[in-house]
């Protein structure tokens, strides 16, 4: 092979940097919130095809011209151009975190920021222990890292695979060579696809953040290039091309409009932007550019693609880190976030990224800049380290330790196992009181709605009732079908367990049922009032009674550590750490219009709205005359909900006298 001229072409083209603007721009965008780009993480596929392009076509070509790989050069090269800007935010961020988030916060932070220093936070996010009640992921300042990690693990294997295609073409002709790695890529595309789906169906996480299930779309980027570098008549046909790229460009419009974050992800709805940008690659071969192909091209466009590495590393903490200090976001805050990382990616591009690149030691001994990135990567792992270390010694001071606590501030239901979660559709009755009780009540909820237990049941048990509870985070009951992000796909489990509870619960003879559920389900006024219909018409037969308990108001951050930081940071700050929240609207409104209308079909059912006493005068606070509220966003305290158990048995006897 290197006794001839290449036929593999990777000249600079500017509309892969318009590209990358593309795509930066639309996950940016996403992350923010801004209206019409929930579905714009899908960036992030068009960042992989674009890698597997350029990074299939270098070595390709390499391997093409001396039969060989050089693979220190090739990771030196890697190291070179990502680890300083990626240790650079990741300092940066660890010591802002440091003085903004409470002791508690920083654990979890420090060990994502350990596994980002090497590659690893995609498992990290894959095999943490997830635990309903714990903070979600997108608190976490390094969860856009996961990409990134799967990146530069496609890096560590890919060289070898497309060798070992090469060497065993090496013998044949130019076009049979092409043929042949061709066949090979398709190969593993293949494979990897179809683990992907596999995975989506059986393990949603691993499928989104692990590498082999998305290295079918590294390896339709080099088979984008291999077909791209061929003599087909089709590559000259600029009528041809044009088409192709207006189809790719179609492509990307259409998932902003198909794919959101309750899309199943990636799966089948992944090739709309993997092969969008395969289509406007080949496109750029054309010798009479399209309009888009001009407008990627433009200065500023190349501008923004040259800073997307930077842009992507800085925007997601600053969005993080912005909404902690700034809780209640708006438009002008987002967009103020954005532009300030976009000023820190333009920084640290500058002074950063491009003089390391380009200084003249690191390109003519890779051998050092491997050994300088490893060292650089052990003292990221070192000071990772310590600063957890630091964080678990700063928690245990007597305040901090007050608002960490109320994280375990639980009904006795989930030590009791009485919730599964998603884990399966068992059916767990919880008894309490007396079991020969001539009276039985049944509170059937969600984990909203589950947070009532200790003062209903301790009214009812107390008056000689039996009290049961059957109780299912995360699960409406609703007779709707819901997709679950924690688990990223529709809560099959669910709606199997709702179905079983409502059709056995005659069994227990109830007399009395509340129902509890949160409000921020992603559904519509008639979804809420034709699916609690459904469900009431099956409950409300019968009944004496039956209670439904709206949603409560969720606050805008988490409670506890917004308590935890307001004790913990220097005193500028204290005045943007404001830990109450005034709702503009009830928070539940659709809900609230739905099941209402639902429950006026019934003589028997009426709503029991305990808002008031979680945000009395319409104001949620986190603390309220040294009590704490709520146990995270959402959720109140078990000691809360106790202490107001006098009033929420007088609101219940207001109704129904028991």
């Amino acid at each position: 092979m290197n006794t001839q001229e290449s036929s593999y072409n990777l000249n600079f083209r500017p509309d892969i940097q318009g590209l990358r603007a593309l795509a930066i721009f639309l996950v940016v965008f996403c992350h923010a919130g801004l209206p019409g780009f929930a579905g714009g993480f899908v960036g992030v596929d068009i960042f992989f095809v674009l890698s597997g392009y350029l990074i299939s076509g270098l070595l390709i070509k390499e391997v093409h011209l001396s039969d060989k790989v050089n693979f220190l050069r090739f990771y030196s090269r890697r190291l070179k151009r990502l680890l300083p800007a990626l240790l650079t935010v990741v300092f940066t961020t660890s010591l802002t975190a440091y003085f903004i988030l409470a002791p508690f916060e920083q654990i979890e932070q420090a060990q994502t920021a350990f596994s980002v220093s090497i590659w690893l936070s995609n498992f990290y996010f894959s095999f943490a222990d997830l635990n309903y009640f714990a903070p979600v992921a997108d608190s976490n300042l390094f969860l856009h890292t996961w990409s990134l990690a799967v990146e530069e693990q496609f890096y560590l294997v890919w060289p070898l695979l497309l060798f070992i295609l090469l060497l065993k073409v090496q013998h044949a002709s130019s076009q049979d060579q092409s043929r042949n790695l061709l066949h090979g890529l398709i190969g593993i595309f293949l494979l990897s696809f179809a683990l992907s789906i596999y995975w989506l169906d059986k393990a949603p996480v691993l499928a989104f953040y692990l590498m082999p299930s998305r290295a079918w779309q590294f390896a339709l980027g080099g088979i984008t290039f291999v077909i791209s570098s061929g003599k087909k008549s089709y590559l000259s046909d600029t009528r041809l091309l044009n088409l192709a790229g207006l189809i790719g460009i179609g492509l990307v419009v259409a998932t902003l409009f198909v794919i959101d974050d309750a899309s199943p992800y990636p799966g089948i709805k992944a090739l709309l932007p993997s092969l969008a940008t395969a289509l406007i690659l080949i496109s750029g071969l054309s010798n009479k550019p399209a309009i888009y192909t001009k407008l990627f091209s433009w200065r500023w466009m190349q501008k923004i693609g040259d800073l997307s590495y930077s842009w992507y590393l800085w925007h997601w903490p600053v969005l993080v880190l912005g909404n902690i200090v700034f809780p209640q976001t708006t438009f002008v805050l987002q967009f103020s976030l954005l532009l300030l990382s976009l000023v820190l990616a333009q920084l640290s591009y500058v002074f950063i990224e491009t003089p390391l690149r380009n200084l003249e030691l690191f390109i003519l001994k890779p051998v050092i800049t491997l050994s300088a990135s490893i060292t650089a990567m052990l003292i990221a792992l070192l000071m990772g380290n310590t600063w957890g270390d630091t964080a678990e010694k700063n928690l245990i001071t007597p305040d901090q330790l007050d608002y960490t606590g109320v994280r375990n501030s639980l009904p006795v239901i989930y030590r009791n196992g009485c919730d599964d979660w998603y884990s399966n559709s068992r059916i767990i009755p919880c008894n309490f009181g007396d079991a020969e009780a001539d009276k039985t009540a049944i509170l059937i909820g969600d984990s909203v709605g589950a947070q009532w237990f200790t003062a209903l049941a301790d009214s009812f048990t107390e008056s000689g009732w039996r009290f049961i509870i059957f109780t299912k985070s995360s699960c409406p009951i609703v007779d709707e079908p819901i997709f679950y992000d924690r688990i990223g796909m529709v809560y099959e489990v669910c709606e199997e367990w709702r179905d079983n509870v409502l059709a056995g619960i005659n069994q227990f003879n109830p007399d009395l049922i509340f129902i509890g559920n949160s409000a921020e389900y992603d559904y519509t006024q008639t979804q809420w009032n034709e699916g609690t219909q459904r469900v009431l018409s099956r409950l409300a037969p019968g009944l004496d009674h039956l209670f439904i308990i709206p949603g409560t108001h969720n606050l805008p951050f988490d409670g506890p550590g917004c308590l935890a930081r307001q004790n913990w940071q220097p005193e500028f700050l204290e005045e943007f750490t404001n830990c109450t929240y005034q709702p503009e609207t009830y928070a539940s409104s659709d809900m609230l219009a739905g099941i209402s209308i639902a429950a006026s079909s019934f003589e028997n059912v009426s709503l029991l709205d305990l808002n008031p006493i979680v945000c009395p005068n319409g104001i949620c606070s986190a603390k309220v005359n040294d009590e704490i509220v709520y146990r995270d966003s959402q959720h109140l305290t078990d000691q809360f909900v106790s202490n107001h158990q006098e009033e929420i048995e007088q609101m219940i006897r207001s109704i129904y006298p028991f």
